[in-house]
């Protein structure tokens, strides 16, 4: 085989490679949003709720129940600042959006690009910025938890190795090929981040 189609192989490879982890963080990301969208209403009803009430027994002369729903709802809403529900969840959007057009761009590259006419060094300088830009990704967007990370991690590689390359064959996973490892979740912090206030599995 000439050099020049080992090389478009290998950067095809790479780009696969880039798609896979890109769409891996995309669909974290998408899952982190959904949880703090619902601790969102978990802790904004039940505030809305308390001080209502509580104002409510203040009108009816109920002044021990007015003190303590007003405290319940000091407590509550204090919480509603610390954790930010609703800006996390944005954040986790924003994030989840641009590894999915990083996800995109690197697939339309392994199946368009790498099968045209462009030249190895054009599509090496492609490749090297999709590679420099999943890693600034990385480095920009909010933790995720260990355990939606793996999740995510799960469904995506599953529905790769199931997924027919441009040759007609199977993805590494399905034809015995090995797949590049993944990073430690406990390794650099960028890695496979970890979600500050998310629950434990």
């Amino acid at each position: 085989m000439a050099v020049n189609q080992i090389e478009r192989q290998a950067i095809e490879r790479e780009a696969e490679e880039v798609e896979r982890r890109t769409a891996i963080s995309a669909l974290a990301q998408r899952k982190a949003a959904n949880w703090w969208g619902y601790l969102f209403y978990l802790v904004g009803a039940p505030t809305t709720a308390l001080a209502a009430v509580a104002g409510g027994s203040a009108v009816a002369n109920n002044t021990t129940l007015a003190a303590y729903l007003a405290i319940a709802a000091a407590v509550t809403s204090s919480l509603w600042v610390f954790l930010n529900p609703g800006g996390m969840a944005r954040e986790h959007r924003i994030a989840s959006c641009h590894f999915q057009a990083l996800a995109n761009r690197a697939r339309v590259f392994a199946n368009v690009g790498c099968v045209s006419g462009v030249s190895n060094s054009e599509l090496r300088g492609e490749l090297d910025q999709l590679v420099a830009e999943s890693s600034k990704a990385d480095e920009d967007s909010p933790h995720v938890a260990q355990h939606i990370y793996m999740g995510a991690r799960k469904k995506i590689m599953s529905s790769f190795a199931d997924r027919p390359d441009r040759g007609g064959r199977t993805s590494q996973k399905a034809s015995g090929e090995q797949a590049l490892p993944e990073p430690s979740p406990d390794g650099p912090a960028n890695a496979h981040p970890i979600e500050r206030s998310a629950p434990p599995a």
